[in-house]
């Protein structure tokens, strides 16, 4: 097959004289694999892909609803997205949120013969964090899927690939030329994303019972903002220090606030210690509410990819009436958190948008966790290791780890 593509004979090596001749039949055998590859996921020229069996326009469609999902959430600036090489795949695309996330994914539609190349192909994509297979459902290609991560489960060298993995199966009668279809999987896809990738991910987990915890704290106003961006700058690691930079004394609602965050997440404690140290959940809390706070100052309404962000985190998307124009406090979650980010400002003097360039905002940052390790280096159990976050995807570099 492959002479016949390629007009060449991959000589067998009992045939080669010597061993210069050797390896360059093997060279020229990888030339062709690489080739092939490249043929079937689009990337040869057009003579040579003639030759090969066309993709579905389902295939397509699935490809670049994903690609579409991705872009419009990086428009809310909560994360950033680069393109990467895409080599062997049907997409590739660098997730940037805490830290630098290659993303790799494949479609499978119409051959489930193609399942075991695919899925160990995405698997040994070791430079990739998520791998995302969209797969025709099918009982056959389900048992077939199961059956290779067992395998892989089972054996301690091949069980940490299984990381990262996310299978998304569609509906088999998805026909991508019937309008009904393709509206319908656009809001599949867009719902599946959010969930299992965003926030499954990317978000640190950000889920319904945090934000809502977060939101129905009471205390002196704009005092949890306060503490918790002070913790996501700073850690805590000296009360009375703490106290200072805050500009508060009082200890009492402090240490309600330190518990409620730690009890969600949204910080993390060392031990059972007074040493609060940021988190992924935490550092997304603080950029979505930075998003909604300059929405609120200049839009009419939330975009309609805020509101996603509450419907999904449970919250009516009802925007709060402004303060001017309003006699009592605001009785909705979303009022309440405008209310108390904005007293983080005039209370405690900390403006959550401080630094945000409004003409280009970029809402994400890179978490320095070595700023953050030097400060408990050497407390009981805590190594460079303390700072993974493997439902996150989020790993210290290698080197660092003890």
């Amino acid at each position: 097959m492959l002479e016949e593509l390629y007009g060449r004979r991959v000589m067998p090596p009992e045939e080669s004289p010597s061993v210069e001749r050797f390896h360059s039949c093997v060279l020229s055998l990888r030339e062709a694999v690489d080739r092939y590859w490249g043929l079937l996921h689009g990337q040869g020229d057009a003579n040579d892909g003639a030759r090969l069996m066309p993709v579905s326009a389902e295939h397509v469609f699935i490809a670049e609803a994903f690609d579409e999902v991705l872009n419009r959430f990086s428009a809310t600036a909560l994360f950033g997205l680069s393109e990467a090489e895409r080599r062997r795949f049907d997409y590739a695309c660098l997730l940037l949120r805490d830290l630098s996330r290659a993303v790799v994914s494949q479609v499978l539609w119409r051959h489930e013969k193609g399942i075991d190349k695919d899925l160990r192909m995405l698997l040994h994509e070791r430079d990739a964090a998520i791998k995302v297979y969209f797969v025709r459902d099918s009982l056959s290609a389900r048992a077939r899927i199961d059956e290779i991560m067992l395998d892989y489960s089972r054996r301690d060298e091949t069980r940490p690939l299984l990381r990262g993995l996310k299978l998304i199966f569609c509906p088999s009668d998805f026909d991508a030329d019937r309008s009904k279809h393709t509206d319908f999987m656009n809001r599949f896809l867009l719902d599946i994303v959010m969930r299992d990738l965003l926030f499954g991910v990317v978000f640190g987990r950000l889920n319904r019972h945090d934000f809502e915890t977060f939101l129905n704290h009471g205390g002196p106003l704009g005092l949890k903002f306060a503490v918790l961006d002070e913790i996501t700058k700073h850690g805590l690691d000296h009360g009375p220090t703490f106290r200072d930079r805050l500009g508060y004394r009082t200890s009492s609602p402090i240490r309600e606030a330190t518990t409620m965050l730690a009890a969600t997440g949204l910080v993390r404690r060392v031990g059972s210690s007074i040493l609060l140290m940021p988190s992924l959940k935490g550092r997304m809390l603080l950029d979505l509410t930075r998003l909604m706070l300059i929405e609120y100052d200049s839009c009419d309404d939330w975009s309609p990819e805020v509101k996603l962000i509450l419907r999904h985190l449970g919250t009516p998307a009802e925007r709060p009436v402004s303060a001017h124009e309003r006699s009592d406090p605001p009785t909705n979650g979303v009022g309440r958190l405008i209310e108390a980010a904005k007293y983080c400002e005039l209370q405690f003097d900390r403006n959550l948008l401080a630094g945000v360039d409004f003409e280009n905002p970029k809402l994400y940052s890179t978490f320095e966790w070595r700023e953050f390790y030097e400060r408990i280096r050497g407390a009981p159990g805590v190594t460079a290791r303390w700072f993974d976050d493997e439902e996150s995807l989020f790993f210290v570099d290698t080197e660092e780890r003890e």
